[in-house]
């Protein structure tokens, strides 16, 4: 996320070592070119082959799922994130991100089929080779779960007092977890792990919120926690973590 023009900066640099170092070579890196467009055109053709390679590798998939995860930006555009996961003959897994397809308009079931019928087409995918599919959405009756989870995080996490005292009191309670996950709206995939973490240190989370005298009852009840758990399990089989036949 650096500007290309970066490169110019870094000549600099490199030119004033080598006239410490090995003034007798300043010709010959002096020839090497870090403007912003031949980065530019060095990272395009990164990039192309990056691609290629990955198209590769699709083309010898003998079977694939597809997950989807849809979301929005920071500029309130739909993005459509397009992941594939398969097997090739020689048994070789391929799971990656493919393709970032943003939503102009509506998000109707239409116009998702539409913008990943055109992707797969992009990427020459044969969807007789199509195994399962799992649509990401953002669903609202996981609410009341991820209000709590998110506040108690929060107050955790966003208090350099209360992250260090937090942290500091894992190793205490014996716990395999050094910290608690943040889960960021925009990166909507990360709410599964968030879930996954608070889950498994809920008792942790419950024993420093009552010692901060807030209420923790939540995380103590066993309706609470039960629906905690269903719900991690939900955001990991609609993030691709696992994939429901179709």
């Amino acid at each position: 996320m650096k500007p290309f023009t970066d490169g110019d900066y870094v000549k600099d640099c490199l030119m004033a070592v080598v006239e410490v170092i090995c003034p007798e070579k300043k010709k010959l890196f002096s020839d090497v070119s870090l403007s912003a467009r031949t980065v530019t055109r060095r990272i395009e053709e990164m990039s192309q082959d990056v691609k290629t390679r990955q198209q590769d590798c699709l083309k010898n998939l003998q079977y694939f799922s597809i997950a989807i995860d849809e979301s929005t930006d920071t500029t309130d555009t739909a993005q459509l994130a397009v992941f594939v996961r398969g097997v090739s003959s020689n048994f070789d897994i391929f799971e990656d991100f493919v393709e970032l397809v943003p939503m102009k308009g509506t998000t109707t079931g239409a116009d998702i089929l539409k913008a990943l019928l055109q992707c797969t087409n992009s990427l020459n995918l044969d969807l007789s080779k199509l195994v399962s599919e799992a649509l990401c959405a953002k669903t609202t009756n996981l609410k009341s779960v991820m209000d709590t989870v998110v506040k108690a995080v929060n107050m955790i996490l966003s208090h350099k007092r209360n992250h260090r005292q937090f942290r500091q009191m894992l190793p205490e309670a014996e716990n395999q977890y050094g910290d608690a996950l943040y889960f960021c709206e925009v990166r909507w995939l990360s709410r599964g792990a968030m879930l996954a973490r608070v889950y498994e240190l809920r008792n942790e989370i419950a024993t420093f919120l009552e010692n901060k005298s807030i209420n923790a009852t939540e995380f103590r009840n066993l309706e609470w926690v039960s629906n905690l758990a269903t719900s991690e399990q939900i955001e990991f089989a609609t993030s691709g973590e696992k994939t429901t036949d179709t």
